[in-house]
């Protein structure tokens, strides 16, 4: 009978033998200082890479949510950057109510309407200091509109001055009186305010709007109008007596003519023989400006509140 053939142990340890199941204990050999300190450095490496990578990761995310959180508020905030509106002046009636000026205004503007960003107000600003109406400009912005206040150039007269016509005003208000200056703003129909005309002065030069008239003759018609708005605010406020005055005549201003210095006309054509300058009455052997004033508006009473009747009116005598 043959010998059956002895199987040969698997060495590997079977299906397991790669971990070492099934197969012969082998003693295991023991590390060396070295290894053990090579192994340790090994796994704070492995450690430290995972870290690494841990925080790469969020990082990357937080930079992602960022972008996304910034995009939308950037078009949530871009329309209130760029939204328009209107110029609100502090501007009195004889100003709003004039379409000239209005106009004026619009075209100097380029507009109506205006972006609401950090620039607009400064340009509104300089750009409305340049119109000769107004001064002492300030412009505030808001979130619905551009707030602008100023001061106002009124005017007190109109002048004529080679042909062309100017409302005649006060460079700045905002000066004592004796330092004030006349300023020639351009001429357009006004109808809330009424203007008296100044004839027969002399001007220097060829000054147009926007600059200032030096004028005794024209300052002392001026100084007149100013006296007789002050008379009807005090005692004709409902029927002024200067809105029956349509010019004052200044040609005899140095009186070199045998005749009235400065002569008032209303529209009826009456004669109204002022004289002398405000101030000057007294050397020329006139009564001063109060009692010309006075006896004026005594006369103005008395005809029911109007120059109509008289042929005319001297005040050059008591």
């Amino acid at each position: 009978m043959a010998k059956r053939k002895k199987k040969k142990q698997n060495k590997s340890g079977g299906l397991f033998g790669f971990i070492g199941v099934g197969s012969q204990k082998k003693r295991k050999k023991r590390k060396t200082k070295a290894e053990k300190k090579e192994s340790r450095e090994r796994t704070v490496y492995r450690l430290k890479m995972g870290f690494a990578m841990l925080f790469g990761l969020a990082l990357f995310a937080g930079i992602a949510v960022g972008f996304v959180v910034l995009e939308r508020y950037v078009k949530q905030v871009s329309p209130v950057a760029e939204k328009a509106g209107p110029i609100k002046l502090d501007s009195p009636d004889w100003f709003a109510t004039t379409p000239a000026i209005k106009t004026a205004v619009t075209d100097k503007l380029g507009g109506r309407n205006f972006k609401l960003n950090a620039n607009t107000a400064e340009a509104i600003g300089l750009a409305l200091e340049d119109l000769p109406w107004l001064y002492n400009v300030k412009a505030v912005m808001t979130n619905e509109s551009v707030q602008v206040t100023a001061d106002y150039r009124k005017p007190l007269a109109i002048v004529e001055i080679r042909g062309k016509q100017f409302h005649l005003a006060w460079q700045d208000e905002t000066v004592p009186k004796e330092q004030r200056k006349l300023y020639l703003l351009p001429y357009v129909s006004i109808d809330s305010i009424h203007s008296v005309n100044i004839t027969g002065f002399d001007a220097v030069g060829r000054p147009k709007a926007g600059e200032v008239l030096q004028s005794r003759q024209v300052g002392a018609a001026v100084r007149i109008i100013e006296l007789l708005r002050i008379m009807d605010k005090k005692i004709c406020p409902q029927n002024p007596l200067l809105h029956e005055i349509v010019s004052i005549d200044v040609s005899n201003y140095a009186g070199h003519r045998d005749a009235p210095r400065i002569v008032l006309y209303s529209e009826d054509g009456i004669a109204v023989n002022w004289g002398a300058p405000v101030g000057e009455g007294e050397s020329n052997f006139e009564p001063g400006y109060v009692k010309k004033l006075t006896a004026l508006y005594e006369v103005y009473q008395l005809r029911q509140m109007t120059l109509e009747g008289n042929k005319f009116i001297d005040l050059r005598y008591e």
